[in-house]
């Protein structure tokens, strides 16, 4: 996989052709480069106001003495469990046993074992 780095898009290549369809998940660790105002449109995956919404009533909720319900805690706890399961994958860069439980080295120059 080949990055070119232009700007405002990143491109991606890849090589060789994949012969099917094939899905990528990216993630950026990059900072914003301009900051947010109160015009800009922000998009989120599924799932995010949720949490953001939830979890910011229970942030909230002592600045103004009261205690938020058992059923906002609840949401607020499932809703970050949730992102935390979707960006936490556990089969992240696995391969099919048939090509690591093969102890032999492909030959590059032969094109075979």
């Amino acid at each position: 996989m080949w990055v070119n780095m232009t700007f405002p898009d990143i491109e991606l290549y890849v090589y060789p052709v994949p012969t099917r369809v094939l899905e990528f998940h990216i993630v950026s660790v990059e900072e914003l480069t301009q900051p947010a105002t109160l015009a800009t449109s922000l998009t989120f995956p599924p799932g995010y106001l949720r949490a953001f919404r939830y979890n910011l009533a229970c942030e909230l909720a002592p600045e103004f003495g009261v205690e938020p319900s058992p059923q906002v805690q609840r949401i607020a706890m499932a809703s970050k469990r949730n992102l935390k399961r979707i960006n936490n994958p556990e089969d992240i860069m696995s391969l099919p046993y048939m090509l690591v439980g093969n102890r032999q080295r492909f030959n590059i120059y032969a094109g075979n074992y």
